[in-house]
């Protein structure tokens, strides 16, 4: 009898598997903010794939150690190094393929990351990437989830334009704490009247173009989060923008809030948005003098109390900015006076009546952020002239007996508007010096 014998069979397989990157999905070389974790595929038609293996180095030079912690370096996360250290991917393994992942990794933001990656299949061969066998696959990502920056720098917040050719270029400056650079700051603009939002290019979908009052549309122009509501994109390092968008669309007396925001190249957007309102007024303010009234006879000199008489103890006037402006009204800067002599028409000039063409001597009676006055103020209030800040000490003694003198005024607001010379809404006002005094005789008796 024979001797008994047993049969069986082997499959050869020296073809090479592959291992591919699903998450994440960006360029080698690309920035991402967000890493749930890293996996991929792993395929071989033959013996079937049977494992992933990977060093993650950060840019630091130390790799994974598969537990939690980047606790390795040198050699060990070299895989030209004998000595690298392979981690085993946790997989799922199917007839020919696998799914692999690589999770609890303690991602660290600002860091770069390399990853080294290889499949092994059921006969021991490993990864083929397209030029060596037994090699592995490589994909280098950077992880940022900082929020930029972006800070205006002009128009400035609370700014005020007489015209729409003085409204400056926007322009800001930015940074991004996280590394990955700025990619697009993009800004939108919204009227506070009515809440109109700019959308000159209707990406909102209105029905009108430039200032659309749809109220969809003025609820996306409202919400800073809302990413829709912003139209105008610069990218590539761009920081600024041409005006020429908003021509002569700015209403007279209206406020306007501008928002910006920046992303960065990992797609952060920034967190707090930055808003500033600026305001649009075309509108001439309007001082009026009040005292003295139409030619009366008056004594601008001390001894007029000696003997009752009328003296003018301080010319005065009302100024008001007519400009509806909103949310704040129109401001006035600056309030200012001419006194003529009406024989000659010359002008004081502080110390002396000068002749004055031009019209151009003009004396200060009130002026925002000077001596005791406060801030630019809005709405309608009172001045007097001379003052403390403004004291004019020489006036009276420069006074002719029995000439008339007459009284202008004009304001300028904050936005640079200027009260018109020539404007009858300066309501002049005019007085006669009389330093003469009486004189009594005495005719009944004779002496």
């Amino acid at each position: 009898a024979g001797a008994p014998w047993v049969d069986g069979y082997f499959k050869f397989d020296n073809s090479m598997p592959t291992a591919d990157l699903v998450s994440p999905t960006p360029a080698n070389g690309a920035f991402v903010n967000s890493l749930p974790a890293v996996s991929g595929t792993a395929n071989d038609d033959h013996a079937g794939a049977a494992k992933v293996q990977y060093v993650l180095k950060t840019n630091s030079g130390n790799c994974y150690d598969g537990a939690g912690a980047f606790s390795l370096g040198g050699s060990q996360c070299n895989p030209n190094d004998g000595a690298v250290i392979w981690q085993v991917a946790s997989s799922t393994v199917h007839v020919t393929s696998a799914t692999w992942n690589i999770l609890s990794v303690p991602w660290a933001s600002g860091n770069t990351y390399t990853l080294y990656f290889r499949t092994e299949d059921r006969a021991a061969n490993r990864s083929y990437n397209g030029t060596l066998q037994n090699s592995w696959s490589t994909r280098t990502f950077s992880y940022d989830t900082e929020p930029p920056l972006a800070s205006m720098t002009a128009p400035t917040d609370g700014a005020q334009f007489k015209d729409a050719t003085e409204f400056p270029a926007i322009t800001w400056g930015h940074s991004d704490p996280g590394f990955s650079g700025i990619n697009e700051v993009k800004f939108k603009m919204r009227r506070y009247s009515d809440g109109a939002c700019w959308d000159p290019f209707n990406i909102l979908g209105g029905t009108a173009l430039k200032w659309d009052t749809d109220a969809g549309v003025r609820a996306a122009c409202l919400d800073a989060n809302n990413l829709g509501g912003y139209f105008a994109v610069w990218s590539g390092g761009g920081q600024t923008q041409a005006t020429q968008l908003l021509n002569s669309d700015l209403l007279d007396g209206a406020s306007y809030q501008v928002m910006i925001r920046a992303r960065d190249n990992a797609g952060n957007y920034e967190v707090a948005v930055e808003t500033f309102t600026f305001n649009f007024d075309n509108g001439k303010p309007l001082a009026a003098p009040v005292y003295p009234t139409a030619d009366v006879r008056l004594n601008w000199a001390n001894d007029a109390t000696l003997w009752g008489g009328p003296a003018l103890p301080a010319i005065s006037g009302t100024v008001t900015d007519p400009s509806p402006t909103q949310p704040p009204p129109g401001k006035i800067s600056l309030v200012e006076l001419m006194v003529e002599r009406a024989q000659d028409q010359a002008h004081w000039n502080g110390s002396a009546f000068v002749s004055d063409a031009g019209n151009a001597v003009w004396r200060k009676a009130w002026q925002a952020n000077f001596g005791a006055f406060g801030p630019p103020l809005g709405g309608t209030f009172t001045w007097t002239y001379p003052n403390s800040d403004f004291p004019d000490g020489s006036l009276p003694g420069a006074l002719q007996d029995g000439f008339q003198y007459k009284i202008r005024a004009r304001a300028t607001d904050l936005a640079g508007n200027v009260q018109l010379f020539a404007s009858a809404d300066q309501f002049n006002r005019t007085w006669i010096h009389d330093a003469a005094k009486p004189e009594t005789y005495v005719t009944i008796p004779n002496a």
